[in-house]
């Protein structure tokens, strides 16, 4: 997954700015903002309150296109939790 160079100046300018809370989620993207947000600023983790959000993610139908899929047991919010935490290169989500 390619990200351009500005995604990176206007993560580190949001912090230098005063930035302390980053929220996504797995459906933004799906998965594509979790993964933008822990590249760029997991080295940062600990000058934000990070909050992703879980219940929706996106699932492949019968033709291979992911689509929105709300689920909220127990095991798939888990299953989604640690997915997010391996896409945010972090071992906390503050609020989730």
């Amino acid at each position: 997954m390619g990200f351009s160079s500005d995604s990176v100046q206007v993560f580190l300018a949001a912090l230098d700015h005063g930035v302390t809370h980053f929220d996504t989620a797995a459906l933004y993207g799906f998965g594509a903002s979790e993964t933008l947000v822990g590249k760029f600023l997991s080295q940062h983790r600990s000058k934000f309150t990070l909050a992703s959000k879980c219940g929706m993610t996106g699932v492949p139908n019968e033709q291979g296109v992911k689509v929105r899929v709300i689920d909220g047991r127990p095991a798939t919010l888990k299953a989604t939790c640690e997915e997010a935490l391996q896409r945010l290169r972090t071992d906390v989500i503050d609020l989730y």
